[in-house]
């Protein structure tokens, strides 16, 4: 028999240990790092808790599925597997780690869920009833209001995948039209509510971007700087032939700081912290905004903002919206005397309270 080269006794070593620290890593991490650091706090959710050693049969019924659920949470690398997953995906096979999030042109990301990209193709239009739905409520709500002395408007705005559907995968194609496109043609022909779709006004605005300037943030869902201008002036426009004195302001009036950051950014979530930074704007008075906050309360996970604003002879506003709507309601503020906001975010954006750069 041939004696083994002593370099292939050291390799032997080095891989039986090299085997070994890969099957004992998960263990040691489990050991070293606490349960939250490897949970799915960027996924935006909590982990399961460790359940308890089941003292009845009930309990012990229960045991092996709530381990299981807090051992998939929790176990030993799984944020380091995850990020190593995305970095696959993402960089090399230009795919999104998740059926919720579709990878486009320029490696842009699109939120897939909530059935976006059938609506966005025109695969699950509204019925005839439902249009006709559509139209009762809001005629039924403008009637209600308008007892009351109140004047009613619907604003409609258009999703990330509707302003920018060059940057969307081919295979979305759209064989229809939207169930937006639906709503407004049907209230176009059948009814007299005041309805605002803010779609054409935000797609004139692209017509602006250079480079990093987009109208929508490259990794997250909403838009940003010169379209929430836009929504900001065509909404408080729609509003002067109710209130001929509001205070609008012009875009001179008007800059646009910025951040390098990952806010409204799916890359956190995707595991990869930092990594994708990317160009967030603003729109802020340039002397400053003039409303000041009076109150500001939780409900759940619905935020109520009552606002004293600069304008104390403009018109009182109480607006239900989704969060979109912070991006524009610093500037909106300063042209009611009052604004009552309920909604997922109600909150003024960051260049209400100071900013970073300038563009």
């Amino acid at each position: 028999m041939v004696p083994a080269h002593p370099l292939r006794r050291v390799l032997d070593v080095l891989t039986i240990v090299v085997f070994a620290a890969a099957l004992s890593s998960n263990r040691l991490d489990e050991l070293l790092r606490d349960d939250a650091l490897r949970g799915p706090t960027p996924e935006g959710r909590t982990a399961w808790l460790n359940p308890n050693r089941p003292t009845t049969l009930s309990a012990l019924n229960q045991f092996s599925s709530r381990f299981e659920a807090y051992y998939f949470d929790t176990f030993g690398l799984r944020d380091v597997l995850l990020q190593g997953n995305t970095i696959v995906d993402y960089y090399g096979l230009g795919l999104a780690p998740s059926s919720d999030l579709v990878v486009g042109r320029d490696d842009w990301i699109f939120y897939a869920g909530d059935f976006t990209f059938e609506n966005l193709r025109g695969v699950v239009p509204l019925s005839d009833d439902a249009l006709e739905g559509w139209r009762a409520a809001l005629e039924s709500r403008r009637d209600v209001l308008a007892d009351a002395g109140c004047a009613y408007m619907f604003v409609a705005r258009p999703n990330k995948e509707t302003i920018y559907r060059e940057r969307v995968p081919g295979v979305y194609a759209a064989l229809g039209p939207t169930r937006l496109d639906q709503i407004a043609s049907h209230l176009a022909r059948t009814s007299t509510v005041e309805f605002l779709d803010l779609s054409a006004t935000i797609l004139a605005e692209k017509a602006g971007d250079s480079g990093e300037d987009t109208l929508s943030s490259a990794y997250g869902t909403h838009w940003m700087g010169r379209a929430a201008f836009a929504a900001y002036r065509a909404i408080t426009l729609s509003l002067t032939r109710r209130f001929p004195t509001m205070n609008r302001y012009d875009i001179s009036e008007c800059y646009f700081p910025f951040e390098m950051t990952t806010q409204d950014s799916w890359a956190p979530k995707m595991y990869l912290g930092t990594r994708l930074l990317h160009r967030f704007v603003y729109a802020a008075p340039i002397a400053g905004p003039r409303y000041a906050p009076l109150r500001r309360e939780q409900e759940g996970h619905t935020w109520k903002d009552t606002d004293v604003i600069g304008d104390r002879d403009g018109p009182r506003a109480i607006v239900f919206c989704d969060s979109f709507f912070e991006v524009v309601h610093a500037l909106l503020c300063d042209s009611f005397a009052e604004i009552r906001g309920f909604g997922k975010s109600c909150e003024p954006s960051a260049a209400a309270r100071g900013t970073r750069h300038r563009s």
